[in-house]
């Protein structure tokens, strides 16, 4: 791993420590010929500039979707919201393998 690499890979660390980012739990993911979409929690005001997708230099690279701003409306979204990244975004090809960082949400949505 080289010198930037290392020192990018800190400064992700720190910060995730500081301010609280972290990976974003998922709902469910579909990947497809275009790319991925994340389907990501939401109460309302979700949107795709809030995430940043981090790539971690290892064979495969590993996939990490980030939330960097909250979501601060109150309603109700169940199912959450499909947020979408091409392989171009993230610097991938289709049908380049990796690792997906993200955890699922293993909740039960109930009526």
């Amino acid at each position: 791993m080289g010198g930037v690499m290392k020192i990018k890979l800190i400064a992700i660390a720190l910060l995730s420590s500081v301010v609280g980012v972290a990976n974003e739990k998922l709902i469910g993911l579909m990947p497809s010929e275009k790319g991925i979409t994340f389907q990501v929690a939401s109460s309302g005001c979700t949107k795709k500039e809030h995430f940043e997708v981090l790539i971690t230099e290892s064979f495969p690279p590993g996939i990490s979707l980030q939330r960097m701003v909250e979501d601060p409306c109150d309603s109700v979204v169940p199912f959450g919201v499909p947020i979408f990244y091409s392989y171009k975004e993230m610097g991938l090809n289709l049908g380049d393998r990796y690792i997906l960082r993200n955890s699922l949400l293993a909740e039960r949505i109930s009526n």
